[in-house]
């Protein structure tokens, strides 16, 4: 892993987003998760309309991780999979909730925005955890710039993270964040994205000695 080259790509890349609001009015939204098993990598995408309040389209996708992990490099673990996914879909969003971070991020390239970036698309981060930038009050600061809000969205829960990562402003990731608390520590559409992921992680992982062909097998029956 050529750290050096990884950290000029992605200020590269920073330089390219768009942090104001470019969101086209739709009733369809979209949550994206992505989790490990084994060596491999499942990415869920679920698509959700606002009007009927009900998930329309999931769609998920499974490979061999890109690379190991390291925590400032998570986009290019988690990218592929989920441009597949996204891909695949018959319902294209307007916006799309990405568990993770956006420009929370020391070269705020964060899997939301990386995402956002390649899919041309608004995207809004959300993490359950802070691994860069200074707390203050209700906000993550980098150079004196707000790269997140924190949200306390449950009772005895820990908060969340929101960041902005392509196409929208920090007020409107907020302010669509808060629109979707409905019960869940997290907003809905990540909810039911995490909750999708775990549920086919939870199928595979039935059989810790599962080997390649029969996690495949495995794989398929769950589709």
């Amino acid at each position: 892993m050529d750290k050096s080259r990884l950290i000029q790509e992605q200020k590269a890349l920073a330089q390219k987003l768009i942090l104001t609001d470019a969101i086209e009015e739709s009733a369809i939204i979209a949550g994206a998760s992505s989790v490990y098993t084994h060596d491999t990598i499942i990415s869920v995408i679920i698509v959700y309309d606002i009007k009927e309040n009900k998930v329309i389209e999931k769609k998920f996708t499974v490979e061999k991780e890109a690379m190991p992990f390291h925590k400032d490099f998570i986009c290019y673990r988690e990218c592929s999979s989920l441009i597949k996914t996204f891909h695949a879909l018959k319902n294209k969003p307007s916006l799309v909730f990405i568990e993770g971070v956006g420009i929370l991020h020391p070269q705020k390239m964060g899997i939301a925005s990386y995402f956002g970036l390649f899919a041309d698309i608004p995207t809004i981060g959300v993490s359950s955890t802070k691994n860069f930038g200074m707390q203050e009050g209700d906000a993550v600061y980098y150079n004196k710039e707000i790269l997140a809000k924190i949200l306390i969205t449950k009772e005895n829960a820990r908060p969340i993270y929101v960041s902005q990562g392509h196409k929208i402003s920090l007020s409107t990731a907020i302010e669509k964040t808060k629109s979707f608390l409905l019960g869940h520590k997290l907003p809905e559409p990540v909810y039911l994205a995490h909750k999708y992921a775990a549920k086919i992680k939870g199928g595979l992982r039935k059989d810790n000695n599962m080997d390649e062909h029969n996690f495949f097998h495995q794989l398929s029956k769950l589709i």
